[in-house]
């Protein structure tokens, strides 16, 4: 696992002050290259401020996210919303597909 993301677009990045008042920025997601040759990303690593270190998070990568977005929500949380997912059927592993993904699993809102 590298601790520095590899170049890419379509990522999202949003920041938050950390308990010790430091800041961290999220960088999740992206692609990099097009077409049938495009690689999208499940990887969310950190950029801690000030001290410019990147921390990849270790988790099981499902389901790669392009042009989404990235908010953060309530001081510690982050809403990733819209996007493409190249392993979703109805894309048909489209990269460039951006058809719609599936039905929101949560029908009462956030989870």
């Amino acid at each position: 696992m590298e601790d520095t993301p590899k170049g890419r677009h379509g990522h999202c990045i949003a920041g938050i002050v950390s308990q010790s008042q430091t800041f961290e920025i999220f960088f999740y997601g992206g692609e990099a290259g097009s077409g049938a040759s495009a690689t999208a990303y499940d990887e969310i690593f950190i950029l801690t401020l000030p001290s410019f270190h990147w921390i990849q998070v270790d988790y099981k990568a499902q389901n790669p996210r392009f042009t989404h977005t990235c908010n953060t929500i309530g001081g510690s949380q982050i809403l990733i919303s819209g996007g493409g997912d190249p392993t979703s059927p109805e894309n048909g592993g489209d990269v460039n597909g951006m058809e719609p993904i599936r039905a929101d699993p949560f029908q009462q809102g956030l989870a």
